[in-house]
């Protein structure tokens, strides 16, 4: 069953299926600040039962305190490519049953201190926006998030003060931004990691305490970067690695200290590196010695 309720040049489709309740809020012009919050606080009311909230073809450039209650079950929350600018303070409160937030494709610059703090969400998603700074403590005292995507953005540092009480964090996908380099412990607040896309940055060296403490790391992705460099124990907190991807960067060689530290049946790729002959018949020794650790060249 479908009920439609237009409000000044808002259209909410509202529609319900075996597994989902769903709002479609669509607007065909400007929605401007204040309209767009009357909206949400005035018409969203007795939707309690809604667990999914899509805008789209919709502008709203300031997400407000409160801007979005009365939603006591929303699970997911998606405002993907509506031109978002700011978010703050507050905006995401009242959401306890919110386990999804995507916020893609918009133009946010700057993510607050401890804007996302006890919200808990599994997958949190800021993809495609022009984020250069994100304050302390952004993604701190989230016990229940699993998956951020930081990708295509503008960030050039990693800083581990963004994180406390992550404990979670299983997947984080930082490609596509203006990394330059990875600084030493920039991990140590997210250890239980297992997959990290760094590719796509412009990262040169890799120093040997830049992953310390990732433990439980099975794939990681460094893909399309500058690097010339990786220091003799790089990687020797990654006993369980699987996949070290290094494709398209600009190694000369890759030392054995550096291979032997990898677990027996992990693959590293060094397809599209710029490998000195001498350095080919040292890997190729390298792998009859260790013909466990599979290497791609």
């Amino acid at each position: 069953m479908v009920f439609k309720f237009i409000i000044a040049l808002v259209v909410i489709t509202r529609y319900s299926s075996a597994n989902l309740n769903h709002i479609n809020v669509y607007a065909r012009n400007y929605i401007g600040e204040q309209n767009y919050r009357t909206f949400f606080s005035a018409n969203l009311k007795n939707l309690n039962e809604f667990s999914s909230l899509t805008a789209f073809n919709t502008r709203i450039e300031i997400l407000q305190k409160d801007a979005v209650t009365n939603l006591p079950n929303l699970k997911e929350l998606n405002l993907g490519g509506v031109r978002l600018q700011s978010l703050q303070e507050g905006c995401f409160n009242n959401l306890s049953s919110l386990k999804y937030l995507y916020l893609p494709n918009n133009k946010l610059k700057l993510i607050p201190a401890r804007i996302f703090n006890n919200l808990t969400i599994r997958m949190l998603t800021l993809k495609g926006n022009y984020i250069q700074k994100i304050g302390t403590g952004a993604f701190s005292d989230m016990p229940s998030l699993e998956k951020l995507d930081l990708s295509e953005n503008r960030l050039q540092n990693l800083d581990p003060n963004w994180f406390n009480n992550t404990s979670n964090l299983i997947a984080l996908n930082v490609s596509a931004n203006q990394l330059v380099k990875i600084e030493d412990g920039a991990f140590r607040n997210v250890k239980s990691l297992v997959n990290v896309d760094l590719s796509s940055n412009r990262i040169k060296s890799l120093n040997q305490n830049c992953f310390a403490g990732l433990t439980k790391l099975k794939l990681l992705n460094l893909n399309n970067n500058l690097i010339e460099v990786i220091e003799d124990g790089t990687f020797k907190d990654q006993n369980g690695l699987r996949a070290l991807q290094l494709f398209g960067n600009r190694l000369e060689c890759v030392s054995e200290d550096v291979l032997s530290s990898l677990r027996c049946g992990s693959s590293t790729f060094l397809i599209m590196n710029p490998i000195a002959q001498e350095c080919r018949r040292r890997l190729d020794r390298f792998k009859k010695e260790e013909p466990r650790i599979i290497i791609f060249y």
